[in-house]
């Protein structure tokens, strides 16, 4: 059985944190000479140049006769629209820009994490193929300092910044969407169905910033930040969109690279539980932006980040298509077959499943596991208190049973010391307790609600007892969430075994089976 997992070994990930100190701090860090690497075309064209490109592309040109014919107006008033859509879509990388708001976000994101641990070796040999390669960026997408991370890591490691797919939710703040344009946002609509004419000039922007390579690409195959602590469906749309101009034979070859991203404590937690239940998401405004400050003054523990080895999509997909048919369509009839959709729907599985692949697990969320099933005993409106001696003596069973298994987890220090931090670290989700005796009980802490901010307000949920004590359930059972890639499939064995004491081999394989069918 080959081992599940990974841990922050010192041998292959570095503290980043650390190395920004020892330049001399942030300031001296920022203002460092950085020596980015040609792309494969020698010529870097300009945003402004970008935009043009995709503006006289044949596919954007057909496009606006379509939607004039369709529409009935003349093909000047479609233009225009065109260049507003370019316009509001596009990113204008600076790097003056990067350097003014690198350095806010870095004093930030050090006030906010311990440390950063991160395998740049993986990123510094990836800088090296930045000369002859187009290269994808697919990170987890956990939370909104995802990119915001990995952008700096790029810009660390003198790895040409990328290009990055945001929300056009960000434009609802002008000085936000202004800072992340100039670093390298481009702005795509949450959604646009049908929209034919959007979709053309879209995915033209896209697919010419991988045939000229003029920077990295970054997307986050699940489409948006997931709130329950697991990975979602990947967006096949989005990935044949960017596997086009290799499936057309515009591109020798595409490289992926799937980054995975772990945090101690995600920032957004309790915005996701009361989403969950049904209250607004906040929008991405300036105002909002300065409420959120408070947030500098907590601390988040760890952040984990690993680099997967590139994958080439020409040794992934080439044995599974036949690309040569498919260059041959004209660009206005191109259009991928039922075994071409399968191989790209395979291929975002794919991805994921090598994010969950390399995750770094710490004890935290197998001990949320833990308290999710010590609470169940009890009603949601009432919960017993649990007493941090049978946590941690569950945990360590429960830890001790993984090893058995080969499931790798990190542990810093030991059980017991890592459990006491991990309590520290999520104190807001209890009520005031005791860290330095030995033993102390735990009770979970009411979340503030106000009935008429929910949509929910009308219903079963209208109880705010039962909403404040719903958003520490849903905060825990989002961190247990983390740990179910590693125990899933044991579960099924277990589930199998127990539905029939007198099951045979074959009865029980029989049910495993089913319910990995049934449940994936």
């Amino acid at each position: 059985m080959n081992p599940l997992g990974r841990t922050a070994n010192p041998a292959e990930y570095e503290e980043w944190l650390s190395e920004i100190d020892a330049v001399g701090g942030e300031l001296a860090w920022i203002r460092k000479r950085k020596d980015f690497p040609t792309n494969s075309t020698g010529y870097e064209r300009s945003p402004a140049e970008i935009n043009l490109s995709v503006l006289k592309s044949r596919q954007v040109k057909d496009a606006i006769e379509k939607e004039s014919e369709r529409r009935k107006v003349p093909k000047e008033e479609i233009q225009k629209e065109a260049e507003e859509i370019i316009e509001n879509m596009a990113q204008s990388f600076s790097l003056p820009s990067v350097k003014v708001v690198g350095y806010g976000v870095i004093k930030a994101i050090k006030n906010l994490f311990d440390a950063i641990y991160v395998n740049l070796q993986a990123l510094r040999s990836l800088r090296q193929r930045l000369n002859s390669d187009s290269i994808v960026f697919i990170p987890t997408h956990k939370t909104y300092a995802d990119f915001l991370l990995l952008s700096l890591l790029c810009y660390h490691e003198d790895v040409t910044l990328p290009a990055i797919a945001a929300g056009s939710d960000f434009q609802q703040s002008y000085f936000l969407g202004e800072a992340l344009r100039r670093c390298g946002a481009f702005f795509i609509r949450r959604s646009f169905g049908d929209d034919a004419f959007y979709w053309a000039i879209f995915s033209e922007y896209i697919q010419t910033h991988l045939i000229h390579a003029d920077r990295p690409l970054e997307f986050f195959v699940e489409g948006t930040r997931s709130r329950t602590g697991k990975s979602l469906h990947p967006k096949y749309g989005l990935l044949q969109c960017l596997l086009e101009p290799y499936l057309r034979a515009q591109v020798y070859d595409l490289v992926i690279v799937p980054v995975t991203m772990n945090y101690d404590k995600i920032l957004e937690e309790s915005l996701y539980a009361y989403e969950l239940l049904g209250f607004p998401k906040p929008k991405e405004t300036t105002s909002g932006l300065l409420k959120a400050r408070h947030i500098l003054s907590k601390s988040f523990g760890n952040v984990y980040i690993t680099f997967s080895e590139p994958i080439s999509v020409r040794n992934i997909i080439e044995p599974k298509i036949d690309r040569s048919q498919l260059s041959f369509y004209p660009q206005r009839e191109f259009a991928v077959n039922f075994e071409t959709r399968k191989a790209i729907q395979k291929f975002g599985h794919e991805i994921v499943k090598i994010h969950n692949r390399n995750n770094i697990i710490t004890i935290w969320p197998f001990a949320c596991l833990i308290i999710n099933d010590i609470n169940d005993r009890s009603p949601l409106t009432d919960p017993k208190p649990i007493l941090f001696s049978e946590l941690l003596e569950r945990l360590q069973a429960f830890l001790h049973l993984l090893e058995k298994l080969q499931i790798a987890v990190q542990i810093h220090s030991t059980i017991e010391n890592d459990l006491r931090h991990f309590l520290t670290l999520h104190s807001d989700l209890f009520v005031s307790f005791n860290l330095s005796a030995k033993d102390f009980y735990l009770k979970f802490a009411e979340m503030p609600v106000t009935n008429n901010e929910s949509n929910n307000s009308s219903n079963n949920f209208n109880n705010s007892k039962l909403l404040s004590k719903s958003v520490t359930s849903i905060i825990f059972s989002n961190y247990a969430n983390q740990a179910m890639f590693y125990i899933y499939q044991i579960g099924y064995i277990c589930a199998s075994l127990i539905s029939n004491k007198y099951s045979t081999h074959s009865t029980s394989l029989m049910s495993f089976k089913g319910l990995k069918n049934d449940f994936g």
